[in-house]
């Protein structure tokens, strides 16, 4: 049953693929706000999102708006109802931005363009703010600014529903940025689902997330999931990136770190060893990530932090030692490592600023 003005696409029991093959099966409903799927490559994104927008016939199940068969509807009413935007960006050479825009409202318009029309286009143009770029031919543009006149042609539509595949693919940092910050603010309106491999802004702007596993559309409920689709890997739930999970060997490296530079030598340098450290305090960045990652972590919470540690240093095939700031580093450290010198451990002493970190 749908509320008073609520929007939202149902999808039950959805079987999606081409012929006999079956790519995805999904259940859920997308309603108001911006839905993110996650997915490697070739999990069955795209597919799925062409069956929701009408290109794909489905294969089983059924998929409704505000309660109506979407396959119901003619293919006309259909385009007025979803307007999707796939990833590939197409190749436009004798047309403006303002002409490549006016062909989202193809579904509404009659042989011209009406007082309606100009106004669709102008408000998409502006939510993009790419007012200034009206006159200039679309090939002449860079990848960011087509793929916003390519979101632009979708807002002027008026869709009820948007559908976007991928739409921050070859985007620099900033434009894929300022690109879901326009989808947002479109969701807070209609259903806007978005399938990505922007996993830091998905996590960011979205309101729900998916993920696409063994063929099927699930909900995520949590970090450990979305790391765990990609194979090998962990989501940091600090920085929201994904960081691959440590080797596990008969040796080992030991670190004493902090304030998150244990994880940045785990970037930079990819150690083929097991990974010890300590001690750190308990709430450290480098104590929570590295923990989740593999490592085994001895804190200042310990019995015997500077026992313990020391038991790891002298199993360890190296000792590095990372220069962190009196904030970062906890008393029992500088005692662990004036005591592995009297060991006679080597101590590799790494700057921080060596690693693209300035602590101090």
């Amino acid at each position: 049953m749908v509320m008073d003005g609520e929007r939202c696409v149902d999808v039950l029991s959805l079987v999606s693929g081409y012929g006999r093959r079956i790519i995805v099966r999904a259940t859920a409903r997308f309603c108001r706000g911006l839905s993110c799927i996650l997915g490697p490559n070739g999990a069955g994104k795209t597919t799925l999102l062409k069956t929701l927008a009408g290109l794909l016939g489905p294969l089983a199940g059924f998929i409704s708006f505000e309660g109506r068969d979407i396959y119901s509807y003619s293919i006309r009413e259909r385009a007025r109802i979803v307007a999707i935007h796939l990833s590939s960006i197409p190749s436009l050479p004798l047309l403006k931005v303002r002409d490549v825009i006016s062909l989202g409202r193809t579904p509404n318009m009659g042989l011209t363009l009406s007082g309606e029309d100009i106004r669709a286009i102008s408000e998409a143009m502006k939510m993009t703010n790419i007012e200034d770029l009206s006159d200039r031919y679309f090939n002449q543009l860079s990848d960011g600014e087509k793929r916003r006149v390519m979101i632009a042609m979708t807002i002027a539509r008026k869709p009820r529903v948007l559908i976007l595949d991928e739409p921050t693919s070859f985007l620099d940092p900033f434009n894929r940025y300022y690109i879901f910050d326009i989808i947002r603010r479109i969701a807070d309106e209609i259903p806007v689902i978005v399938s990505t491999h922007d996993i830091d802004n998905a996590l960011r702007f979205c309101d729900k997330l998916y993920y696409i596993v063994d063929g099927e559309l699930r909900e995520a409920s949590g970090f450990r999931e979305i790391g765990e689709i990609y194979g090998n890997m962990v989501l940091d739930p600090f920085t929201l990136t994904l960081e691959p999970k440590l080797c596990n060997s008969d040796k080992s490296i030991h670190l004493i770190s902090g304030c998150g530079t244990g994880v940045i030598y785990i970037r930079k340098y990819r150690p083929k060893n097991s990974i010890t450290a300590g001690p750190l305090y308990p709430n450290d960045l480098d104590t929570m990530v590295l923990n989740r990652l593999g490592a085994k972590i001895i804190t200042t919470l310990e019995p015997s932090p500077v026992d313990d540690t020391l038991k790891m240093i002298y199993n360890a095939i190296k000792l590095v030692v990372i220069d962190v700031p009196s904030y970062c580093r906890p008393q029992e450290s500088i005692t662990v490592v004036r005591r592995a010198i009297e060991m006679g451990k080597e101590v590799i002493l790494i700057d921080p600023k060596s690693l693209w970190l300035d602590l101090k």
